[in-house]
């Protein structure tokens, strides 16, 4: 039978254009699908996938139902300033529906994913007085709650990769992980960044199955360019590789309570290289008295930096 579906409920769109041998129950669908809303948070009342707050959002592609799971092939689409694309599989289960996606942005604004430790994706796009609204005086850590209703509505399993990053605030070039999601446990391992010409590797733990989430988090860095992370003339005058650990753990209901109580190191080391003199008054040394120590304008050179810092209880 062919279909032409039209629904709208709340600021969700979703249209499908197609066959199916039973409209009434949609069972044998062959469908040309097409979602699009104000946030994916929308999603969970209607489909039972449990995604974080995002910008608006529209994608579409091919809907079948081969047995019992439902899979929503070759979809493309946009979600804020970031490309998606990519494969879901979704099977209904008694307890739990079982979630499957290898999804793939070309190009990813990394504001976008925001929501996913509960900060306001739009944050940049508000007028100065919504901002102010919205966030709390003196906070800088997003204190949005964990939602472990949808933390624990579904197991998932996908692999989402970002070839190329749009960040200003660091020299992030590319993000890959694989996410797992069972019984309210959620698992990024591994997750790995490309940045500043080195990497960030390691895993993410966040454990909702207690009305406490606890997250443990161990990254390790390799080989970061320090002149990445200057603008202009220090950039110039800076140079060095660095690498690191940071291993924290911490409970809470929220990133600001986690990261309030954490527990952990940070440890970063470099051999050779060299400052500007803005990173040594940046450093706490006063450049007026640096200067007849280093010179005027000639860059600092080093030999060997080790930075040990210890977090205990945030």
């Amino acid at each position: 039978y062919p279909v032409d579906l039209y629904a709208k409920i709340g600021k969700t769109t979703i249209k499908a254009v197609g066959t199916a041998a039973d409209p009434l129950t949609l069972a044998g669908p062959d469908f040309r699908l097409s979602v699009e809303g104000a946030d994916m948070a929308d999603l969970f009342p209607i489909f039972r996938i449990p995604l974080p707050e995002t910008p608006a959002y529209a994608i579409s592609g091919h809907l079948v139902k081969p047995e019992d799971t439902w899979r929503f092939e070759d979809f493309k689409g946009k979600m804020g300033d970031s490309d998606l694309s990519g494969t879901l599989a979704y099977t209904p289960r008694e307890q739990r529906p079982y979630i499957e996606a290898n999804i793939v942005s070309e190009r990813l604004d990394f504001a976008d994913l925001a929501g996913f430790v509960g900060a306001d994706p739009e944050a940049d796009k508000k007028k100065p007085a919504n901002r102010e609204q919205r966030a709390k005086p003196g906070r800088v850590l997003p204190d949005t709650p964990v939602d472990l209703a949808r933390l624990r509505a579904a197991d998932m399993d996908v692999r989402f990769r970002g070839k190329r990053i749009r960040y200003p605030a660091l020299p992030i070039d590319s993000l890959d992980m694989h996410v797992k999601l069972q019984d309210g446990r959620l698992t990024l391992e591994p997750l790995q960044f490309g940045i500043a010409k080195g990497s960030a590797t390691g895993s993410l733990v966040l454990d909702g199955r207690k009305e406490v989430p606890r997250v443990a988090t161990d990254l390790t860095l390799r080989k970061l360019d320090l002149k990445q992370f200057f603008d202009g003339k220090d950039a110039a005058v800076t140079a060095g590789e660095f690498a690191g650990k940071i291993k924290l753990a911490g409970s809470g209901k929220s990133v600001a309570q986690i990261l309030g109580n954490a527990d952990g190191h940070v440890v970063a080391t470099m051999a050779g290289g060299r400052f500007s003199r803005l990173f040594v008054e940046l450093s706490g040394i006063d450049v007026a008295e640096a200067i007849p120590l280093f010179g005027s304008d000639k860059p600092v050179e080093i030999r060997c930096v080790v930075a040990d810092f210890e977090a205990k209880n945030g």
